[in-house]
C-alpha cells in the first residue's frame, strides 16, 4: 500500500510538473510568437515607409510622382497615430512626411537645385526616424519579454528545465529583432543607419591606430531604365542579385551597405587607396560578368577615397561620392579614385 502510494504521488507530482512545464512553455511561445508578430509587423510596415519614401523622392525628382504614392505612405504612417509606444516619434515623422509633401509640392511647381537638396535632405530624415521607430519597438518588445520573465521565475521546479529555452527565445527575438533593425528589408544588406554608425566607429579606430580605412560608394548605371523597361519587381530582383555579387567578393570585416535606392557603399578597414580601388575594380569586374534573369547584363559605377588625416567620416564619405560622380561622367561601367 505504502509503495503504491508513493508511486501513486509520483506519478501525480510527475503529472503535474509536466503540466506545468507545458502550461508555462507553451504561455511563454504564445506570448513570444505575438511579440515577435506584432513587432515584425511594425518593422515591415516601416520599411514600407523606407522604400515608400526612397521611390517617392526618386520619382519626385524626375517629375513622374502620383497621388497614389502619397497615399500610400499616408495610410502606413496614419495606421501608427494611436500606438501607445510610438505616437510621440510618429508625431515628428509626420511633420517630416508633411514637410517633404510641401517641398515636393514647391518642386514640381517650379524645380531648382535647392529644393532638390531640400526633398533629399527630407528623404534621408524621413529613412532615419523610421529606424528609431524600430528601435523603440525592438525595445519595448523586450521590456514585455523580461517582465514575463518574473512570472516565470516563479514556477521553481520548472525553472532549471525550461532556462535554456527562455534565453534561446530571447536570444532570438533580440537577434531577430536587431536584424532587421540594421539590415535593409530587400537586399538585405547593412541599411544606412548601421552604415553611419559602422564607418563612424571604423573612422574613430583607423585614425586612433594610425591605420588606412577606405570607402567605396557606387551605384548601379542606368537603374531607372531597368525599373521603366521591365518594372519595379524585376528592378527588386536586381537589387538582391547585385547585392550577393557584390557581398561574394568582399572580404571579411568589410561591410556593403544600402544606402540610397539603388546607391550602395563598402567601408574597408585597414585598406588604403591603392587596395580600395582594386577592390572597387574587382566588384566592378563582377558585376560585369554577371547575367540578371530577365534583364540581361547591368553594370556600376564606383568611386573610392581613403581616410585623411584629422577628416570624419562625413568628409570621407563626401570625396568618395565626388569619385563616383567622376566615374559617371567619365561614361560609366568604371572605377574613379
Amino acid at each position: 500500500m505504502g509503495n503504491g502510494a508513493n508511486r501513486t504521488s509520483t506519478m501525480i507530482t510527475i503529472t503535474i510538473f509536466l503540466l506545468l512545464l507545458v502550461a508555462t512553455t507553451g504561455l511563454y511561445a504564445r506570448y513570444t510568437n505575438f511579440i515577435v508578430q506584432e513587432d515584425a509587423r511594425i518593422i515591415n510596415e516601416l520599411g514600407k515607409i523606407r522604400g515608400g519614401v526612397q521611390r517617392l523622392v526618386h520619382f519626385v525628382l524626375m517629375g513622374t510622382s502620383s497621388h497614389e504614392m502619397y497615399e500610400e505612405i499616408e495610410a502606413i504612417i496614419a495606421g501608427f497615430r494611436e500606438h501607445p509606444q510610438l505616437a510621440g516619434k510618429v508625431s515628428e515623422l509626420e511633420d517630416t512626411w508633411q514637410a517633404l509633401r510641401e517641398a515636393a509640392g514647391r518642386y514640381e511647381a517650379l524645380p531648382s537645385r535647392e529644393g532638390h537638396e531640400e526633398i533629399f535632405r527630407l528623404g534621408e530624415e524621413l529613412w532615419i526616424l523610421s529606424n528609431d521607430l524600430v528601435l523603440t519597438a525592438q525595445l519595448h518588445a523586450q521590456g514585455k519579454i523580461q517582465n514575463y520573465n518574473y512570472i516565470v521565475a516563479s514556477f521553481v521546479v520548472c525553472i532549471i528545465l525550461i532556462g535554456a529555452l527562455l534565453v534561446w527565445l530571447k536570444q532570438y527575438v533580440h537577434d531577430s529583432l536587431e536584424f532587421l533593425a540594421r539590415h535593409d528589408s530587400l537586399t538585405k544588406a547593412a541599411n544606412k543607419w548601421h552604415f553611419q554608425e559602422t564607418l563612424r566607429a571604423a573612422r574613430a579606430s583607423a585614425q586612433k591606430q594610425n591605420q588606412p580605412l577606405s570607402l567605396i560608394i557606387l551605384d548601379i548605371d542606368h537603374f531607372k531604365h531597368v525599373n521603366d523597361n521591365f518594372g519595379h519587381s524585376l528592378g527588386d530582383r536586381v537589387l538582391e542579385q547585385l547585392t550577393a555579387v557584390l557581398r561574394a567578393h568582399l572580404e571579411e570585416g568589410q561591410l556593403l551597405a544600402r544606402v540610397g535606392g539603388e546607391e550602395f557603399a563598402v567601408i574597408a578597414p585597414q585598406t588604403d587607396l591603392a587596395g580600395g580601388l582594386r577592390l572597387a575594380e574587382r566588384l566592378r569586374q563582377a558585376v560585369a560578368e554577371a547575367t540578371f534573369p530577365g534583364v540581361g547584363k547591368v553594370t556600376i559605377s564606383l568611386g573610392a577615397a581613403e581616410l585623411m588625416p584629422e577628416e570624419d567620416e562625413e568628409g570621407l564619405f563626401r570625396r568618395a561620392d565626388a569619385a563616383l560622380y567622376c566615374a559617371k561622367a567619365g561614361g560609366r561601367n568604371q572605377t574613379a579614385g
